[in-house]
């Protein structure tokens, strides 16, 4: 893929799909996409490692670890609280 194409696919994941995890909309999908653009700049970026300092992989594999949870848990959409009567 071209560098463009690449742009465009990592800031609709970063964008468009972190908006719809943030409000609860096609939740499982939009976090197995971040999850997804995770792993390939953990993999591709930092080489699968998990290290301190800068430029390690570990923020990346916290970030990588707590969407994987939410595309296994799923999650809900936002409403207002009812109050009990």
């Amino acid at each position: 893929m071209g560098h463009h194409l690449n742009l465009i696919l990592i800031v609709f994941a970063e964008v468009v799909c972190s908006a719809c995890v943030a409000v609860g909309i096609a939740t499982r999908f939009a976090a197995l996409v971040i999850v997804i653009e995770l792993a390939v700049a953990f993999v591709r970026v930092h080489h699968s490692a998990i290290a301190m300092g800068p430029f390690s992989g570990e923020l990346a594999f916290i970030y990588l670890a707590g969407f994987v949870t939410i595309v296994l848990a799923g999650g809900r959409p936002l409403r207002p609280l009812q109050q009990e009567q």
